[in-house]
């Protein structure tokens, strides 16, 4: 635990605020700990710090997720089940699905933030989003510490909404997820317009999931400022 450190590089818009009591979990068994320590307390949940604005100092304690790890839990022929700690990068994901050709993350590069955070906005670009390969999430209440998996059926996913943003905000934390991708027969989301015509310009006719990610990246890149440069928190309205 550490007190009265900036947040400046722990959020995307980079404004520089000072949190009281700081901790940083870097497994389950810290999680835990970690819940237990601060047993009764009102906490802030921090994952990638890339959908929030600070305007003032943290004064309750800041539980910051930084679980990683990826590894295949499951495949066969068609696809493959990975779960992921909830503190990876979730375009490190993505470019880690597409360098072994799994299909169905692809159109959601180039997001910022953590996994872990990726169900409770059920994330979403260009045709896609994360309830489209979820499978479950686990994690813990944050007031009995009882560990629970959740399955696509429980989540309760809409636009940019999950249960993890609306009864259960703030009394959760999310540890794992796990998505499921493609090994063959890839399904290409290329319904949007701008994802068509750079198809059409480039004389792509059947596109692979490393032409798509292509393609989104150089939209978002053209459409968006690059965070580490100015800060922002992506498209919001």
């Amino acid at each position: 635990m550490k007190k009265n450190i900036s947040l400046k590089s722990y959020n995307s818009f980079g404004v520089d605020v000072i949190s009281r009591e700081f901790h940083e979990v870097s497994s389950e068994e810290e999680v835990i700990k970690t819940l237990k320590s601060l047993k009764n307390k009102k906490v802030f949940i921090l994952g990638g710090g890339t959908n929030i604005l600070f305007t003032n100092n943290v004064q309750i304690p800041v539980i910051n997720v930084k679980i990683k790890g990826m590894k295949i839990i499951s495949e066969n022929n068609n696809y493959v089940t990975i779960s992921i700690g909830a503190g990876e990068i979730w375009d490190d994901f993505v470019k880690w699905a597409i360098s072994k050709n799994f299909g169905g993350a692809e159109n959601l590069i180039s997001i910022p933030g953590f996994v872990g955070g990726a169900p409770i906005q059920n994330i979403g670009a260009y045709g896609v989003e994360i309830k489209d390969i979820f499978v479950s999430c686990s994690g813990y209440f944050l007031d009995t510490i009882e560990k629970k998996k959740f399955e696509l059926n429980d989540c309760q996913f809409s636009y940019r909404s999950s249960i993890f943003k609306k009864s259960l905000r703030n009394k959760f934390i999310i540890t794992e997820v796990v998505l499921q991708l493609s090994k063959t027969n890839h399904k290409i989301s290329k319904s949007y317009k701008s994802i068509n015509d750079a198809l059409n310009k480039k004389k792509i006719h059947n596109p692979t999931i490393k032409d798509i990610a292509r393609i989104v990246s150089k939209i978002r890149e053209n459409k968006l400022p690059n965070p580490s440069l100015i800060g922002n928190s992506g498209s919001f309205f």
